[in-house]
């Protein structure tokens, strides 16, 4: 009796043991930012990928800004560096910054910008070094152009409100496709120069998130060195390029299961008939452009609808993507 009264306390004090030691292993690190414009405010933590595997989760952090600083404290499972976008939310500012990236170490953070294109400094993180210095510095013509643009559309709305003429329209969206063409060729440049970077690998997944599947991507990922393909977001950055490669111009589309609001499972599939177009629009809420381009799509439809054309809307929406 005596000998199975000691054994459960010993089976006792190894399970709380073991659960101590388990809590204990939970890794923490803090985040420290010092603003030089921005004395007061809020700021977000957000992931610049919005797909929760990349991250083993998907966690939006904040924090108020004191007298240009914060502090945030967080708890990490997964060692390997990650982008983030900063959000910042002031009386000054309202604005995000470009990618910044993050180990499970301590790290101060200072923001001599708040840019989208504009990445803030970690000087202990040789990443986020090449990141501003390197990644931002190439791209800092196109940048420019692309303010060009933005100015320019801006004063558009200014001058003609909802009623820009047509022609000038078609002069901003073939501006626009221009750049973005511009974009991915210097992007290429880019990547076949730093074929061992996390820079090049992670704003491949921003731009293939972004703009869907391009062979272009394809072909920049089987540039990334082996060090770099054996990471964890290197695998689910192949698997998705796969996935979506039947996607590519010249591919017939796929079958696709979706789920309603009302979690009623739908079937879409689109017969491969030459004689009917079909345009699946994907689109969220809080995305400017998609709901402006609704009026337009409306027009094209009864201009076209006769011919056998169809619109089918889908919205990729998720409670998670939002934040206070």
């Amino acid at each position: 009796m005596r000998n199975c009264r000691t054994y459960k306390f010993l089976s006792l004090c190894l399970f709380c043991f073991l659960l101590s030691k388990s809590t204990a292993q939970i890794p923490t690190y803090t985040l420290k930012g010092e603003f030089k414009k921005v004395p007061s405010g809020k700021v977000y933590l957000v992931p610049a990928i919005s797909d929760k595997k990349y991250y083993n989760g998907f966690e939006i952090d904040s924090a108020n800004i004191i007298n240009g600083k914060f502090v945030i404290n967080r708890k990490s499972f997964d060692n390997s560096v990650k982008p983030y976008r900063i959000i910042v939310r002031s009386e000054l500012v309202n604005d995000a910054t470009n990618l910044v990236f993050l180990s499970s170490i301590n790290q101060v953070i200072i923001f001599d910008s708040i840019n989208e294109y504009i990445s803030p400094v970690i000087k202990s993180s040789s990443i986020q070094n090449e990141m501003k210095y390197g990644y931002d510095k190439f791209f800092k013509k196109l940048v420019r152009a692309v303010y060009e643009l933005e100015n320019y559309s801006d004063e558009l709305y200014k001058k003609y409100g909802n009623n820009i003429p047509e022609h000038e329209n078609l002069k901003v969206g073939i501006w626009s496709k221009e750049l973005s063409k511009k974009g991915d060729s210097l992007f290429f440049v880019y990547a076949r120069q730093h074929t061992n970077s996390h820079v090049t690998m992670w704003k491949l997944i921003e731009r293939f998130k972004i703009n869907g599947f391009k062979n272009e991507y394809l072909t920049i990922y089987n540039l990334l060195s082996g060090k770099i393909k054996k990471t964890t977001a290197a695998s689910f950055l192949f698997y998705d390029l796969q996935k979506s490669q039947s996607m590519g111009i010249g591919s017939f589309f796929p079958k696709l299961q979706l789920q309603t609001l009302d979690k009623i499972n739908l079937n879409l599939e689109l017969k491969n008939n030459y004689t009917k177009y079909t345009l699946i629009d994907f689109w969220f809420n809080s995305c400017g452009p998609c709901l402006k381009e609704f009026p337009q799509y409306k027009d094209i439809y009864y201009q076209f609808k006769t011919l056998g054309f169809e619109i089918i809307g889908i919205s990729i929406d998720k409670k998670d993507d939002f934040y206070k």
